[in-house]
């Protein structure tokens, strides 16, 4: 028997083919990320800022993930990878600004960069995948012509189980008995 390719199996194969094709760049990228937003957090404040922050109280001073960036007019946030200690303002956001034409800000137009050729190569790589998946109409035929799909088919569902057959001379005999019951009332 044979198990048809639905608009939802393409989808999910297209984002899960994505997702192993760019998976070691996208953590390459998230780790840059990271270390960069260290790195501009820490040169902001400075290291003396820094001690004092580490000697507050634990719940003094809020945790936040990351943080808003303007750089040179442009705006963009920055993740940490993990919750840091940092003071911000009454709406909760932590905004920081750079020069432009520094080498921070260099490094951020090159992560900014890197992020659009990221999800530019993503989004053509799945409008490629999708287009050629679009091709078949069955698992099968999908496997048996590009077998690189095959740990991203979807498993076949098991076989619902049938009702139970319907036994007639049974129900006759019930409505029967409710006839019955009803003219015997």
């Amino acid at each position: 028997m044979s198990t048809r390719l639905t608009v939802s199996d393409r989808e999910n194969i297209a984002n899960r083919m994505v997702a192993a094709a760019l998976k070691e760049r996208k953590a390459a990228h998230t780790a840059a990320e990271n270390a960069l937003a260290k790195r501009i957090y820490s040169d902001a404040l400075g290291d003396p800022m820094l001690c004092l922050l580490a000697d507050l109280p634990e719940g003094f001073v809020p945790t936040v993930p990351g943080f808003d960036l303007r750089v040179g007019g442009t705006y963009t946030r920055l993740e940490f990878g993990e919750e840091t200690r940092i003071p911000y303002d009454k709406k909760g956001r932590v905004w920081l600004a750079i020069d432009g034409g520094t080498p921070v800000a260099d490094d951020v137009f090159a992560f900014e960069a890197e992020k659009k050729a990221i999800k530019t190569t993503e989004q053509a790589l799945k409008a490629r995948i999708k287009g050629t998946l679009g091709s078949f109409t069955t698992v099968e035929a999908m496997v048996a012509a590009w077998p690189e799909t095959e740990p991203y088919a979807p498993t076949p569902k098991p076989p619902r189980a049938a009702l139970p057959a319907v036994i007639f001379a049974n129900l006759n005999a019930e409505i029967t008995a409710a006839k019955a019951a009803g003219v015997a009332a």
